[in-house]
């Protein structure tokens, strides 16, 4: 079976974690845990989810395939253990340790430690104490599992070597609930700051010059490291980019999507391939997913609500790939024409727009359109593939239950004339995104117009009988590729974007939209 992407999302008032299916967009299960659950984090294999359970100083381990908790480690029994109140966790990168930042207490001068915890054992294997009025929330580990970063409202970001098991140093100046690092290892990014990793115990603080900060309540960044996302207990999730060509970071505030339905933005976390986000809302006792490619949202939020049960304050979670299963609802697919075939003067291809709409109970990960009864010697000419001798249009992103999305299906046949409308069928299925091409990289400087119709019109040279790929970026470092590839006819072309399914959404629904054409061989 397929991976699909699943949330565990930890409920402080109700003392649950809910579970929500991505894909089909719902609540798909309830796990009771502890007394006012908080950090959560999941295992790199994803059969394991932790969670940090405040005040009766427990975490519980839940098992993915079954949904239920299967190991509670009682911290406060242990002698071993000092300080209380659990707020954290994170997983080492070989999933053999647990690291809990605990919030309160701590022998000696702290104000809060940092346990270490064998697994699957359970067993406590360490306790380092943090330095005095820590108060930690927050804690993430160094891709080579060597540094943990501890975040607190000490105005200071605690730092604890692994390998010594001890408190190594600290970075002033920082304060903050959440923190997040690098995928490289290299910094770790929180509030208004940038911490440059080191061996030394006196790290570099970079001031990041933002007049919109990080959030600090929840902080994720993509996989490739260009983009971050956060959340601070407002109604919108903020997104930054990072350049990382200098000597330094450079982050700059892109947008923030809101939700002015929706209040207090706590967790936030990305799928594995970072196309998605859900962020988590305390104030509406919901969770909303996000497109991280559009920076728009995908389908309506989704209460805390499963059968007769009802969650209360969703703050943390984290996202693993489980094998995809039906869900519960139907999905039922329609396409209606909103235009009759018309030939377009610009391009002279015959056109028509239509809409897929999900009018089923569930949403769907992605949908296909089959277009058959086609005219005789006419073919289509944005057609994502074909199965089985059919063309197909295909959408790469998650529709919702009552959403739909808007096509411009293009036609060629070499005499021109009105064509008779083919017959539209819809289906759910697997995205599919095109692979990255490659080639000589050109940059767009022929021609290129915003249309009053709403589309956005590139023209590039070309030489006859070569294949060049439009690609398409919101901020010039992440790219994606439209569709499909095409095949020069002349020593110039025009190419024209009017959204799916060339590219995942109209241009002007996005704030700005970049463009690339690659000459392949």
């Amino acid at each position: 079976m397929n991976a699909a992407p699943v949330a565990y999302i930890s409920n402080t008032s109700s003392d649950d974690v809910w579970v929500v299916d991505l894909t089909c967009q719902s609540v798909v299960a309830v796990i009771p845990v502890g007394d006012d659950p908080r950090g959560i984090a999941a295992s790199p294999d994803g059969s394991r989810v932790f969670v940090a359970n405040r005040f009766d100083n427990t975490i519980s381990v839940i098992a993915t395939a079954t949904r239920t908790v299967v190991q509670t480690i009682d911290l406060g029994a242990s002698t071993n253990v000092t300080a209380t109140e659990p707020y954290d966790v994170v997983v080492s990168p070989d999933g053999a340790r647990l690291y809990v930042a605990m919030k309160n207490g701590g022998s000696g001068n702290g104000d809060g430690t940092v346990v270490f915890v064998d697994l699957p054992s359970g067993n406590i294997v360490k306790e380092v104490i943090l330095d005095s009025a820590a108060s930690p929330e927050g804690i993430a580990i160094s891709p080579d599992g060597n540094r943990l970063y501890v975040g607190a409202r000490a105005r200071r970001i605690y730092i604890v070597d692994v390998p010594t098991q001890s408190y190594f140093a600290d970075a002033p100046g920082v304060s903050t609930r959440e923190l997040v690092v690098t995928p490289d290892g290299q910094f770790v990014f929180a509030r208004n700051s940038a911490v440059r990793a080191s061996n030394n115990p006196v790290h570099d603080v970079i001031s990041l010059g933002l007049s919109t900060w990080l959030g600090e309540r929840g902080i994720v960044i993509s996989p490739d490291g260009s983009r971050l996302f956060s959340v601070d207990q407002g109604q919108d999730v903020l997104v930054h980019s990072v350049d990382r060509s200098g000597t330094n970071p450079v982050v700059t505030f892109v947008t923030n999507m809101v939700d002015t339905t929706q209040s207090g933005a706590y967790g936030i976390d990305l799928t594995a391939d970072g196309s998605l986000g859900l962020v988590s809302f305390r104030g509406s006792d919901s969770v909303r997913i996000f497109s991280t490619t559009t920076l728009n949202w995908v389908g309506p939020a989704i209460p805390m609500q499963f059968g007769a049960q009802n969650g209360s304050e969703p703050k943390q979670l984290v996202i693993v790939e489980e094998a995809s299963s039906p869900c519960s609802g139907a999905a039922n697919l329609t396409v209606t024409p909103l235009s009759g075939v018309v030939i377009n003067p610009q391009t002279g291809l015959c056109e028509q727009t239509i809409r897929l709409t999900n009018q089923g109970t569930n949403g769907v990960s992605a949908a296909r359109i089959l277009i058959s009864a086609l005219a005789t010697n006419a073919t289509v000419f944005n057609a994502s593939g074909t199965t089985n001798g059919t063309p197909f249009l295909q959408y790469d992103l998650p529709l919702a239950a009552g959403a739909s999305v808007d096509f411009v299906v293009e036609f060629y046949r070499a005499t021109r004339g009105t064509l008779a409308a083919p017959t539209y069928t819809a289906e759910a299925s697997t995205a599919t995104p095109p692979a990255a091409p490659t080639g000589t990289i050109l940059q767009v400087t022929d021609r290129s117009a915003e249309l009053a119709n709403g589309r956005f019109l590139i023209e590039f040279t070309t030489t006859p009988g070569r294949r060049y790929a439009v690609q398409y970026s919101a901020d010039s470092v992440t790219w994606k590729t439209a569709q499909p590839v095409l095949t020069a006819a002349a020593t110039r072309t025009q190419w024209y974007d009017d959204g799916p399914p060339k590219t995942e959404s109209k241009p002007a629904s996005v704030g700005a939209r970049f463009y690339r054409v690659v000459e392949m061989p």
